[in-house]
């Protein structure tokens, strides 16, 4: 199992995104055979990852620690939540904080420069683009892109744990259900202590990314209460998932399935004790 963590360290310098799903798929797999020795089975991916920052801290280290922070940190706290607290709702809830802080971090620490890396990016990308586009529409999306680049990086890392997630419980051999998927409701409350921070104009750029990466946990509960809703109704598994599609793609039903899942999260709290499947 050393290679395959040290594989996976050389991969998460330029893709974060696969090498999270591919460590959470090695720890599902080794979790019971270590679950006595966590951070020895995850040690090998730091490797890599740390002989780049320190033979190139100038140009490595964002890369570097997104690898050892945003992929090798994240499993670890997975997995040591979940060996002392036996909840798998939970160790992905306190893992997705993992993520959200430190993305907010990255704006903080490296703002500026990864600013300019997107936007530059984002001008090649337009410039490429047919010359009869909207100039207008064009300047807009770039203005957008500036203002909400850091929460991509930090949606597409929870993508990933979502994903991880779920091979992580098969390789547990536990058939993931998204009736299973109940968050805490302590979430909601944490949520709404940000919020205050919108009368502050300084820190605006934290707050919105924050807060849409905040909704991630409760659009994931929203979609989960959704599915379950529609199975009620609709038998055809080929018209439920037409539905779903045709939801997913508008993006004006977001806001809708995240405010489901702020009540559902309440709900849960309720009527269920959260947490999900022990493992």
């Amino acid at each position: 199992m050393f290679f395959y963590p040290l594989l996976l360290g050389f991969v998460a310098i330029s893709f974060p995104f696969l090498s999270l799903m591919g460590m959470m798929a090695i720890s599902g797999r080794s979790f019971f055979k270590t679950a006595g020795s966590l951070s020895g089975m995850l040690l090998p991916f730091f490797v890599l990852p740390l002989i780049f920052l320190l033979w190139q801290p100038q140009t490595m280290m964002i890369a570097a620690l997104d690898a050892i922070i945003g992929v090798g940190g994240v499993c670890l706290v997975f997995l040591w939540y979940l060996k002392s607290k036996r909840s798998l709702n939970n160790a992905f809830t306190v893992s997705t904080l993992i993520i959200i802080i430190y993305g907010i971090l990255r704006i903080f620490l490296w703002g500026p420069q990864l600013t300019g890396l997107h936007a530059q990016a984002f001008e090649s990308i337009s410039g490429q683009l047919p010359a009869h586009l909207d100039a207008q529409m064009i300047s807009s999306t770039l203005s957008i892109v500036k203002d909400f680049w850091p929460v991509y990086w930090i949606l597409s890392q929870i993508m990933a744990l979502f994903v991880g997630f779920i091979i992580f419980q098969r390789m547990l051999g536990i058939k993931f259900q998204w009736a299973t998927l109940r968050f805490p409701a302590i979430y909601n409350v944490l949520f709404l202590a940000v919020l205050p921070l919108y009368f502050v104009p300084s820190v605006s750029t934290y707050f919105y990314n924050g807060l849409i990466a905040l909704c991630a946990i409760p659009f994931l509960q929203g979609l989960a209460m959704l599915i379950q809703r529609m199975a009620l109704i609709f038998t055809n598994n080929v018209i439920r998932a037409v539905i779903l599609i045709i939801l997913l793609l508008n993006f004006l039903s977001y806001p809708f399935i995240i405010l489901f899942g702020f009540s559902g999260i309440w709900w849960n709290q309720r009527t269920t004790k959260p947490g999900g499947n022990p493992a």
